[in-house]
């Protein structure tokens, strides 16, 4: 079974939360599909990723990149993973097929009622499905806390 760990963003800054996530992930050795709803998203991850943090730099690449499987993060719309990654991160997608991976963050934008809608079920079909599931919430101050619900 694997670990599902969903992150409810309240200050708006869905890219900036991910980015902040995805440096642990890489720190963490995880090799990350990170799949998105749509190719605005990607793009703007994409770009964010390469100018987020001044003291490191987060490798990555996407489906319109050439050898993206050398990469430790792989972004795209796409169902299909060109690395083999054991952590998947959802941001904008939904999904209750998470396949095999080891690790999966879901990321939802706290200010929109179908994404808090989609993750509760979301959240419910896999915790009936027997998967270890964490939920936290960003206070005002930005601080993930573990929220039960």
């Amino acid at each position: 079974m694997s670990k599902i760990s969903f992150y409810q963003v309240m200050n708006g800054e869905i890219v900036k939360s991910s980015c902040i996530i995805l440096e642990k992930c890489l720190k963490n050795n995880f090799k990350t599909f990170v799949q998105l709803e749509n190719d605005e998203m990607k793009e703007l991850l994409n770009k964010t990723l390469w100018t987020f943090s001044q003291k490191s730099f987060i490798p990555h690449g996407s489906d319109l990149d050439p050898m993206p499987e050398l990469q430790p993060i792989y972004i795209s719309t796409k169902e299909e993973c060109a690395i083999k990654a054991n952590l998947l991160m959802l941001i904008g997608k939904y999904r209750i097929d998470i396949g095999n991976y080891e690790r999966v963050i879901v990321i939802i934008d706290g200010n929109s009622e179908s994404d808090i809608k989609n993750s509760d079920e979301m959240r419910e079909a896999l915790t009936n499905l027997g998967h270890k599931v964490e939920y936290y919430k960003q206070n005002s101050a930005g601080i993930w806390e573990a929220d039960i619900k």
